[in-house]
């Protein structure tokens, strides 16, 4: 299987991570939550823009969240993967396919996180 180097940030966080690129965003959604500490209890949409604003055109959402990496990547035009969580509060979280090398491992199925950067964003900020 073919694995990628990918980042993927929020905030002042980011993380490095091992992904097949045959993984699908509807798995992808969780390990994203997981990997920054939020809890799992919003809606979400997948999209492509050249800002990162969901709202703001051209913005286009990837309705098909069987659509597998490999798939997706490499982007035109200067479009970036984004994963939009909780449209309340709107965090927006970029998904990048870095430009090292992919290799081959058959024993990697699922994403797995090799490196963290900066602290995760608080996803309930306690208020006064």
């Amino acid at each position: 299987m073919e694995i990628w180097t990918m980042r993927l940030s929020c905030g002042g966080a980011k993380k490095v991570c091992h992904m097949p690129c045959d993984f699908q965003l509807h798995d992808l959604c969780p390990f994203i939550l997981e990997c920054f500490e939020f809890d799992h209890d919003h809606l979400h949409q997948f999209f492509l823009s050249k800002t990162g604003d969901p709202y703001r055109k051209p913005s286009y959402i990837l309705e098909n969240e069987n659509l597998q990496l490999r798939e997706i990547f490499p982007i035109q035009d200067k479009f970036q993967l984004y994963f939009h969580f909780d449209f309340g509060d709107s965090w927006v979280f970029k998904i990048m396919k870095t430009r090292k090398n992919p290799f081959q491992d058959d024993t990697i199925r699922k994403p797995k996180l090799i490196e963290e950067i900066g602290e995760n964003p608080e996803q309930y900020p306690e208020y006064d």
